[in-house]
């Protein structure tokens, strides 16, 4: 099964548009939370702004699908590690961020992206 990491960005989608991201994901990969994500919806869902409420429900959601945090080995920024650990384990990145897509498909990383629903490698 090919393993999808998971960034802040994505994970966000569901409080912020209401798109169900997991549905078109969970069926056909291995999805993976670095921790340096998980910090960010942390640091994130403090307040009562739409971002920290969809942060707070991505931390939700996260527990409730028992995602898998792959823990930090090294002190980096969020995108730094999702890039080195899909290096690292042969994994494709789920993101909406354009600068983090821009980055991955320079270092030949597959970007996974969900349109209408259906997860597509692009």
């Amino acid at each position: 099964m090919k393993k999808i990491l998971l960034d802040t960005s994505i994970l966000l989608l569901p409080g912020m548009e209401l798109k169900d991201i997991f549905t078109p994901l969970e069926q056909e990969f291995e999805l993976l939370i670095p921790e340096a994500c998980l910090k960010e919806l942390v640091a994130m869902s403090a307040g009562d702004s739409k971002k920290a409420r969809a942060a707070r429900l991505a931390l939700v959601l996260i527990k409730q699908k028992n995602l898998k945090i792959l823990p930090s080995t090294h002190f980096e920024r969020a995108d730094d590690e999702l890039l080195r650990r899909a290096r690292e384990i042969g994994a494709a990145i789920a993101t909406v961020d354009k600068e983090l897509k821009r980055r991955a498909r320079k270092r030949g990383i597959e970007i996974i992206n969900i349109k209408k629903d259906k997860a597509k490698m692009g």
